[in-house]
């Protein structure tokens, strides 16, 4: 599949007194225009791979080149599934970030690398699923809402942050 996007975003932050934090009246907007395709394969034997591309063009941002890609295995016994799915991120600073309380108008975008591998499964004909996935992510200008408690203090890039962790799910459809 494939597509094009168009979204145009206003701001606009009148003075509310004592309420803005001696911040400054706003009125702004940006756009974007995006293009995107994947492309799924599912092949023989229980193998599934997909992959994926966006080109977002932003007036007032970078014009980043983001994808996705996924591979899994469907065991032919058991319902289980093993995946793996690596992907790229980008994230504009939202009009709060800039104009908000603790706005800050010099703010970059944040940018990802991430990768995860787990295992699903399936069981009693999809009435109960469970999943187990480790997953590891590279930010780059993480934003970060700045302490209440510090006077004067406004939303910033942290420059460089990694996460990485386990995480369980086990859902239920106990009926139709």
């Amino acid at each position: 599949n494939a597509g094009f996007t168009y979204l145009h975003e206003g701001f606009l932050q009148e003075d509310l007194g004592e309420f803005t934090l001696d911040r400054f009246p706003a009125d702004d907007s940006w756009n974007s225009r995006s293009v995107f395709a994947q492309v799924q394969w599912d092949l023989p034997n229980g193998f599934y791979i997909s992959g994926g591309v966006r080109y977002d063009r932003y007036s007032d941002f970078d014009s980043p080149l983001t994808g996705d890609f996924r591979v899994s295995y469907r065991y032919p016994y058991g319902n289980l599934t093993l995946f793996f799915k690596s992907a790229t991120g980008y994230s504009i600073p939202q009009a709060f970030d800039i104009y908000g309380a603790f706005g800050n108008p010099f703010l970059k975008s944040e940018q990802s690398d991430g990768w995860e591998l787990g295992l699903k499964q399936s069981l009693w004909e999809d009435r109960v699923q469970w999943s187990a996935l480790y997953f590891h992510n590279y930010l780059t200008n993480l934003i970060e809402f700045p302490s209440v408690f510090t006077p004067g203090s406004t939303t910033e890039n942290v420059g460089l942050a990694e996460t990485s962790g386990v995480e369980f799910t086990l859902t239920s459809r106990p009926a139709e």
